[in-house]
């Protein structure tokens, strides 16, 4: 009951939290008849949980559908022609089909992480279409479909691979949900490339191939003019793009450290949400529904340790020092059930501090502990044996009246084993345990997953890139666009700060597999022609047409009414676009530079 007597709560455990949609259900029949008398809340985290669901599960098609239209617009205006749209229509649809398949076969769920690999793979299958459609239109005269895009299909396959092993990287994530993710998106991209190499090559044969006017196409509009202008540029502009990737890594690494994390999921939904109003309602009134333990243990051999008087009144003043943290609502322990035997049988809900009357308390507690409902309860707060206890906290943000997240709760978590420490005897063991407090360390581990994954991600494009272009230093080459994205997207989430928590942190490791793409398909073109100037104006604009589409796709995620997905969608189109400019100005720049050392 809450302390004003108007609330009164009832919890109820789920054995199997998936089914908590069917059990709502009947949750809601069976407390029908009280709503004539009082409001009826349901919350609590599973609550919140369902309503994550039902959001992404309204978003999601009418994004994909939004995203589609838009990368089929943004091909229409790169190729102007209706027919060529239909083949990264094809392409993209398949292979996001069939990704779909393949996670239902190996089990993997749509969760609020994997939910985003439909968008992914929808834009992404379009990115080789059109760097296989941009060398056939170039081609004047192929004498077969096979020798026009020839050229093209081991850049489009290098460049799949670098980025399935980005998406990849995520296998070794602590956190289940990041590794069903790369693992679905790495193998949707391979799907997708394949497909593109293969239908498009096919399609294209029932064309005729006009490479006059494929030719004016690519050569004319916006795109065409901007390549053209930075590879006119891009000697002179070496000295000025290097100073300025020097201070945005300079920016970054002033900034970097005042990354957010968060993992209050209550801030994660635009708008009116019933389950987080009611969910607040519920903490503001009972204080929380999380749980923190702490077990004590006694020496070994250490028999009715813990009904020991001097033990007894330690243990007494922890849950006083305990009880007046304002983040705490609520101690429940062995010590508690005695106060209140000892209110009942003395007047003074304070431990006795004579034997006689200590062990008459122990004596009720034996009873108690028979009888049904309290002994099962008693039972998880201490052992037959009282050789271990456990004290159960109820914990919340008590200056907010609001869920406690991972810095507040860090804090709380230090206060706590400082009074054990000040308290008990030095011979007690200590031990904090219980669901919540992975909010703790959640944080860190995704950090520590998603460095781990960027590392993992830049040796193996490392190494892929080095093998596809026979060369090491052409390999790291091709990491510097990412160089310049990935601080860049830093600094820009530090000066709007953007909060990152389990979805939005991954871009990073997605960057590295979605900006290889630029990087390769330049240094490729350059190393097949050796003219600088050639490469930027032909591979840049497939660079430019192969991310305009991808960028404006991860766009439409900002619609989403789900906080995590919007700024998902946001940060990697911010990279994808930062590593295509990478690609064009700085790439170009440091090949200049190289150029006119050798």
């Amino acid at each position: 009951m809450s302390a004003e007597g108007r609330a009164l709560r009832s919890v109820f455990f789920l054995a199997d939290s998936s089914r908590f949609a069917e059990v709502a259900v009947a949750v809601e029949d069976a407390f029908a008849p009280l709503r004539a008398q009082a409001a009826v809340y349901v919350s609590g985290r599973l609550s919140v949980q369902e309503a994550v669901k039902r959001r992404i599960n309204r978003d999601m098609p009418i994004l994909v559908a939004i995203a589609l239209l838009v990368v089929l617009a943004v091909h229409l205006l790169s190729f102007g022609s209706t027919r060529v749209i239909a083949l990264p229509l094809a392409v993209a649809v398949a292979g996001t089909v069939w990704t779909l398949g393949l996670m239902s076969t190996l089990d993997i769920p749509l969760t609020i992480v994997t939910v985003v690999v439909p968008v992914l793979i929808l834009t992404l299958g379009n990115s080789y279409v059109v760097h296989l459609l941009n060398q056939y239109y170039r081609t004047a005269d192929p004498g077969s479909v096979a020798a026009a895009v020839s050229p093209v299909v081991p850049t489009v396959l290098l460049a799949a691979l670098t980025t399935a092993a980005g998406f990849g990287s995520q296998v070794g994530a602590s956190i289940p949900q990041m590794r069903d993710f790369g693992i679905a998106t790495a193998l949707g991209i391979l799907l997708s490339a394949a497909l593109a190499v293969v239908v498009v090559p096919a399609a294209l044969s029932f064309f005729r191939h006009d490479a006059r006017g494929g030719a004016a196409r690519l050569d004319s509009g916006i795109v065409a003019a901007a390549t053209r202008a930075v590879a006119r540029r891009a000697a002179g502009m070496r000295v000025v793009a290097l100073a300025a990737a020097v201070l945005l890594l300079a920016g970054f690494a002033a900034t970097v450290g005042g990354v957010r994390l968060q993992s209050d999921y209550l801030r994660y939904f635009r708008g009116h949400e019933t389950a987080v109003e009611q969910t607040r309602q519920m903490i503001g009134r009972f204080g929380g529904y999380s749980t923190l333990n702490i077990t004590l243990s006694a020496p070994s051999g250490s028999d009715g340790y813990f009904l020991r008087q001097e033990v007894l009144q330690a243990l007494s003043e922890l849950e006083d020092r305990l009880g007046a943290d304002i983040n705490v609502s609520q101690v429940t322990s062995f010590v508690s059930y005695l106060r209140q035997l000892s209110m009942a049988s003395f007047g003074d809900d304070r431990l006795p501090t004579r034997r006689g009357p200590v062990l008459l308390l122990g004596r009720y507690v034996e009873a108690l502990r028979t009888a049904e409902g309290v002994g099962a309860t008693l039972g998880g707060l201490v052992t037959d044996d009282y050789d271990r206890v456990t004290i159960k906290l109820r914990v919340f943000d008590g200056e907010r009246r609001d869920v406690l997240v991972e810095d507040r709760y860090q804090d709380l978590v230090a206060a706590i084993e400082e009074r054990i420490a000040a308290t008990m005897p030095p011979e007690v063991r200590a031990e904090l345990w219980g669901a919540t407090l992975s909010l703790v360390t959640i944080s860190e581990r995704l950090l520590a997953d998603q460095v781990q994954a960027s590392l993992l991600a830049a040796g193996l494009i490392l190494v892929l890139a080095a093998v596809g272009l026979r060369s090491i230093a052409y390999g790291a080459l091709a990491l510097v666009p990412l160089g310049v994205a990935i601080p860049f997207s830093f600094l820009v989430i530090s000066l709007l700060n953007i909060p990152l928590d389990m979805v939005t942190i991954s871009f990073v490791s997605i960057a590295f597999g979605l900006g290889v793409d630029s990087s390769i398909h330049l240094l490729l073109s350059y190393r097949r022609h050796g003219d600088l100037s050639d490469t930027v104006v032909g591979a840049g604009r497939a660079v430019v047409l192969a991310a305009l589409p991808l960028t404006c796709g991860l766009l439409i995620l900002t619609l989403s009414s789900f906080v995590p997905l919007a700024w998902f969608g946001a940060l990697v189109a911010l990279s994808v676009a930062a590593t295509a400019v990478g690609a064009l100005v700085v790439l170009p720049a440091i090949l200049s530079f190289k150029r006119a050392r050798s």
